[in-house]
C-alpha cells in the first residue's frame, strides 16, 4: 500500500508541475518590420530590428511547385547595445524559425509580399511580422529534493 501511495503522489508531482508552470502569465507582443527598421519594445525593454531579407526562394504565386521553398530574413535583438545579438530566422518550419533571446521568444510569422509569377520584389518593399514573447523566463520545476520533501 505504501508503495503505491509513492507512486501516486510522484505521478501527481511529476504531472501536475507542467499545469502548474502553464499557468504563468506570458504576454506577447506582434510587430511589423520594413527593411531597415527597427522598434523599441518598452514594457519589455527589447529593441528588435530587421535588416532584410537574405534569401527569397519561395514558390511564385501562380506556379506549382513541389516545395514551398524558404524566405530567410536577418534580424537582431538587443537589451543594450552590447548585448546585441543577429538571428536569421526562416519561413519554411523545418528551419529555424524562432530564437530565444533573454526571456523572450522572437518568432518569424510572415514575411510580405509574397513572390508572383510577375516581377520581382524590390529588396526595400519586404516587411516581416514577428510575434514576441516572454514565455522563456525561469520557471519553478520539478527536483528530486521537491518530490522527497512530499514523501
Amino acid at each position: 500500500m505504501y508503495n503505491c501511495t509513492v507512486f501516486f503522489v510522484i505521478l501527481v508531482v511529476v504531472v501536475g508541475t507542467p499545469g502548474m508552470a502553464l499557468s504563468q502569465a506570458v504576454s506577447e507582443c506582434e510587430i511589423t518590420l520594413g527593411a531597415g527598421e527597427s522598434i523599441t519594445i518598452v514594457k519589455y525593454g527589447l529593441e528588435i530590428g530587421f535588416y532584410g531579407i537574405l534569401l527569397d526562394c519561395r514558390c511564385p504565386e501562380g506556379l506549382l511547385c513541389f516545395w514551398e521553398g524558404d524566405a530567410t530574413v536577418k534580424i537582431w535583438a538587443a537589451q543594450s547595445p552590447e548585448e546585441r545579438l543577429d538571428f536569421e530566422l526562416h519561413t519554411y518550419r523545418g528551419f529555424q524559425w524562432q530564437a530565444g533571446y533573454g526571456n523572450y521568444r522572437i518568432t518569424l510569422v510572415e514575411v510580405a509580399p509574397y513572390p508572383s509569377i510577375y516581377g520581382e520584389i524590390n529588396p526595400g518593399e519586404y516587411k516581416i511580422h514577428l510575434i514576441i514573447k516572454d514565455d522563456l523566463a525561469p520557471i519553478e520545476t520539478t527536483t528530486w529534493s521537491r518530490i522527497k520533501a512530499l514523501l
